[in-house]
């Protein structure tokens, strides 16, 4: 099962997040606190994230894979664009 969901159903995320609105675990439900996270990384980000993936992976090298994969992807398509290459 996904970690954060357990978490989210017995930590108040309001004890840690002033600015969280929903002050109970009942509230808490996933898509009300992963908009809430979204909002805080993009903020955080200068709103220069373009998109969020959610995942429910706790494997850090599996995570670490993809990660780095996907900024290949975005470093060939930037080199490309500019005319660097084909």
């Amino acid at each position: 099962m996904d970690l954060f969901i357990q978490k989210i159903k017995v930590v108040k995320i309001k004890d840690y997040f002033d600015d969280f609105e929903v002050d109970n675990l009942e509230g808490q439900n996933t898509k009300v606190c992963r908009i809430f996270f979204e909002k805080k990384f993009r903020q955080a980000a200068d709103n220069v994230i373009s998109s969020i993936h959610y995942t429910t992976s706790t494997d850090s090298k599996l995570i670490r894979k993809v990660i780095n994969s996907v900024m290949c992807l975005l470093l060939e398509g930037a080199v490309s664009s500019i005319g660097l290459v084909n």
